[in-house]
This record gives C-alpha cells, structure tokens and sequence, in this order.
C-alpha cells in the first residue's frame, strides 16, 4: 500500500508539472475523452458485429507503433496476415489492389517502403494469430513485457479466447476479462479488448466483461430516415470511464 501523498508524487514532478503518462490512439476525440491511453487500464471497444471494432483496434495499433511504442495485437478472428493488409492498407493500398494482387503507382510505393521497414509501425507491432486461451495470452503479454518493453496490448475479440472455467461461459468470460485487467495493472500498460455487444447493446456472454472494464467505447452504427445502417458512417460513444467525468 501507498498513502495519496506517494501514489500523488509518482505521477507529478519537482516543477509541480504533471509526468506525461498516456498515449495518444491518434483519434484526437477519443484522447481527449479518455486521456490517452494510460496505464493500468482495460478499455473495451464495442460493438454489433461489422461495426468496425477491428477496423479501429488496428487503426489504433497503427498510430501507437508509428509513436515508436512496441504494442501487441493477438487477434482471434482474422490471420496475422489479413492484420497486416489492413494496418498498410491505411496508409492508402486499397482492398481490391490486395485482392487482385496489383497496385498502383503510388500504393507501390507504400509496399516497397513496408518491405525494408521504413515505416516504425513494421517494427514496434507485433502480431499473434496463433494463441487461443487466456492462459496462452498472459504468457505471451508477459513476454513482450520482459524483451520489448510492450505498453499496450489489443485482443481481438474477447469472446473468441478460451478461459480456464469449462461449462460457465458467463463465468468464463468474466474471468477472462478480470484476469486481462489484472495484467493491465500488474504490466503497467494499457490493455484494449474487443468485444461483441448483443441486441441490448450489452457485452455479449457476460455482462461482468463491461463490469470489469476501467473505459468503454462503443461503435453505434446509425441509421437513416428509412431505418437502415449508413454503411459508410460510425458514431463512438463514451458508456463507461472511470479515468474523467
């Protein structure tokens, strides 16, 4: 234990200038609400499914690598390789280009440039496809701790690991979620989960997924005058922040 006094003092300086403790997500809205991305924090990004939960994780994982901070991503539904696609296709290589195999001038450019790691984000992010349960996770997040000096870590999608609890799933992703917390605090980073939000706009499996979550993101999917998704538009909403008001 610490009293307020110490705990205070880690964070602020002799000048009595606060210690510069978040990391920009590069989405300035989402810095501002949430104060960067701080230590000792479990964030959750929600959302129906083919909202863009994926979309902005790697968005995310991107801007951080690109700060030269080592962040991990260990992603449950897509290939390490469908990852990367989508983290280069953001600097302007287009999806068809990746699936005809041809790309223009100026999206050559960006995969040559990818290809003698040019760019900081082909070095400071690592990827993980192959790790299904928590256990296999915590391992691996503790690693990069040790050799890389990791600060933040993506897993996408909570409800795609498997826990240690059989024949619960409630429970089992409840625990999953404490436990990805708990490292949050014992790692001294931030941890961003993924998570499907059922009809009721609440964290499908187990409610506790949003219980033990310090901030929440969800990703609102709007709708026209005629009732129907607008395809090309997201909203985010703050519905949980323990860090601000």
């Amino acid at each position: 234990g610490a009293t307020a006094h110490e705990v205070f003092l880690r964070y602020i300086d002799d000048t009595g200038t606060a210690q510069a403790m978040g990391i920009p997500c590069g989405i300035e809205w989402l810095d501002t609400k949430l104060g960067k991305l701080c230590p000792d924090r479990l964030i959750l990004l929600c959302g129906p499914r083919g909202s863009g939960k994926s979309a902005l994780a790697k968005q995310i994982a991107k801007y951080v690598a690109k700060c030269e901070v080592n962040v991990s991503y260990h992603s449950h539904e897509m290939s390490a390789r469908e990852i990367v696609q989508g983290v280069v296709s953001i600097d302007g290589v287009r999806g068809q280009s990746w699936n005809n195999q041809l790309f223009a001038g100026g999206e050559m450019d960006i995969i040559k440039a990818w290809t003698r790691g040019i760019f900081p984000e082909s070095k400071f992010l690592r990827i993980y496809d192959e790790l299904s349960t928590l256990d296999q996770v915590l391992a691996q997040m503790r690693h990069d701790k040790v050799k890389y000096g990791t600060k933040v870590w993506i897993v996408d999608l909570i409800q795609r690991v498997r826990g240690r609890i059989k024949g619960n799933r409630e429970l089992e992703l409840s625990e999953i979620a404490w436990e990805l917390k708990q490292a949050a605090r014992d790692l001294d980073g931030t941890v961003i989960a993924c998570s499907h939000l059922n009809k009721s706009l609440v964290t499908r499996g187990s409610e506790d997924i949003e219980n033990h979550a310090d901030q929440m993101v969800i990703i609102a999917m709007p709708k026209d005058k005629g009732g129907n998704s607008e395809e090309e538009k997201r909203l985010l909403k703050i519905n949980k922040n323990r860090a601000g008001p």
